[in-house]
């Protein structure tokens, strides 16, 4: 019996040993665990706009060959960045969104407009909203835009038995600002309803509360092009965009999502799959438990 229990336990920790391995590839980057203390805040999101239409990412900054790659016009985050003999690497957040998570040059990078931007170009415009949210609360749906007249993914937050807005405490106001045409826009905070059992958390955004359920408002205010980031400097979006900020083939169209699938984010295009893991561990623990089932059905 000792004998073959022994054989189990080997068997067991030759299949074993890759899934650690992959497991820790998947989760996280080693020289991210180990300089943690030397990188930069960033958490903003880019166009890929690499040189040969694509940009690779790397296992550590200045590391010569790539683990997969994005195509340009694609959109990543990066949450942090780190200066390696001078060039800038960032990488994206940690997790399962990415199936491995690698760095990447910056200057391979194009910066997005978003919500921050408009509120520093507008702040004198801005303004505390002291309103209600009955209207919200009433309506069947409304949509929760990245600023206001964006031309950029909005959000559709369904109201319904799931996704009660009744609490007092469920949705919040920041500011206001009043379009030039008349229309009053709140930056809203929800963060207390639901969306059936697959959501629950916080939607963040612009909603125009002169007509809140309207998905065709005009995009008045689109994103400016896309601009090389540059470490510690303000951009004017309000400038002519420099050469490389319109080489990207952007297809960031307008979109419209549910609140349910706001947060959803794409694998690369090419890396190690989660989903052959995943596959390749339920094999491995049906393998192990017949050949247990089998040697001791034997003794």
């Amino acid at each position: 019996m000792t004998k073959r229990f022994a054989i189990v336990l080997t068997i067991f920790f030759i299949f074993v040993q890759p899934l650690i391995a992959h497991a820790d590839v998947i989760m996280g980057n080693d020289f991210y665990e180990k300089n943690k203390g030397k990188l930069e805040p960033l958490n903003r999101s880019f166009y890929v706009n690499g040189r040969n239409g694509r940009a690779d990412a790397r296992d550590e900054p200045g590391a010569a060959s790539g683990m997969y790659g994005f195509v340009n016009g694609r959109i990543i985050e990066i949450a942090y960045v780190y200066n390696h003999k001078g060039t800038y690497w960032g990488i994206p957040p940690m997790g399962h969104a990415y199936a491995r998570t690698g760095w990447f040059r910056m200057d391979e990078l194009l910066l997005c407009y978003n919500s921050t931007d408009f509120e520093a170009e507008h702040d004198d415009e801005l303004y505390n909203y002291n309103g209600d949210f009955e209207v919200l609360r009433t309506s069947e749906e409304f949509y929760v835009w990245q600023w206001p007249g964006s031309d950029r993914e909005k959000i559709m937050y369904p109201v319904n038995e799931d996704t009660s807005l009744d609490d007092d405490n469920s949705i919040r106001g920041r500011y206001a600002y009043m379009d030039d045409d008349g229309r009053e826009w709140v930056y809203v905070n929800i963060w207390h309803g639901s969306y059936g059992s697959s959501y629950r958390g916080t939607v963040n955004g612009w909603v125009c509360m002169s007509d809140p359920g309207n998905n065709s408002l005009p995009a008045f205010n689109p994103a400016p092009e896309p601009r090389a980031w540059v470490p510690g400097k303000t951009i004017d979006w309000r400038s002519e965009a420099s050469p490389q900020g319109g080489s990207v083939s952007a297809t960031n169209n307008a979109r419209n999502n549910t609140a349910a699938s706001a947060n959803n984010s794409g694998n690369p295009e090419s890396g190690f799959p989660i989903l052959p893991v995943i596959i390749f561990s339920a094999f491995v623990v049906v393998s192990i438990s017949a050949v247990a089932i089998l040697l001791f059905r034997k003794r």
